[in-house]
């Protein structure tokens, strides 16, 4: 192996890593929005009728499952 082919794969491996890395970063993200979506719906909820908010938190699952619906 040339200097040249060491330098491609350990460019390659540092991309890959970046990109698992932005995933991760952009599936906290979502994570958080949708979160902080059900809080505010709940607040509103709360000041319309008054009643304690009984909304669930999605399950990760469900907010990927959301995320994928969204995007397409």
């Amino acid at each position: 192996m040339t200097r040249r082919d060491l330098l491609l794969i350990i460019c390659a491996m540092a991309c890959f890593t970046a990109a698992i890395a932005a995933l991760i970063v952009v599936s906290n993200e979502s994570s958080r929005r949708s979160e902080r979506n059900i809080e505010l719906i709940c607040a509103q909820l709360q000041e319309i009728n008054g009643k304690p908010c009984q909304l669930l938190q999605p399950s990760e699952t469900e907010a990927r499952i959301f995320a994928f619906i969204r995007r397409r």
